[in-house]
């Protein structure tokens, strides 16, 4: 469970970070766009080329983060059911025993 809630903070933090990567490709695009040449458009050039490999890591990060967060949420649900059927075997168990118990003393007080 502690590992799931890990997960999700951590691809809720990916997904920050890969919206910001993203604007930040967008805005160099729009940059390199704009100037017509020389060395200002070879280093808008140089921050858009970064700015497009940041805004893909970042991305193949958040993808990796949700796949591992659904395989997490699997195992926890399949724990979960596990820990659900021995709860209701327990009060099964102990609710028939409870009634044994009461048909013991009803039977001793006739």
């Amino acid at each position: 469970m502690k590992l799931l809630g890990e997960v999700v903070e951590s691809g809720a933090l990916a997904k920050t970070k890969m919206t910001n990567e993203c604007n930040l490709e967008k805005g160099s695009a729009k940059t390199l766009e704009n100037l017509a040449g020389g060395p200002a458009r070879l280093e808008a050039a140089g921050k858009h080329a970064a700015a497009v490999k940041g805004c893909e890591d970042q991305t193949k990060v958040a993808d990796a983060l949700d796949n591992q967060h659904e395989t997490q949420s699997a195992q926890c649900n399949k724990i979960k059911i596990k820990v659900e059927k021995q709860a209701a075997a327990f009060a099964l168990k102990k609710a028939n025993a409870d009634a044994a118990a009461i048909a013991a003393k009803a039977a001793k007080a006739e």
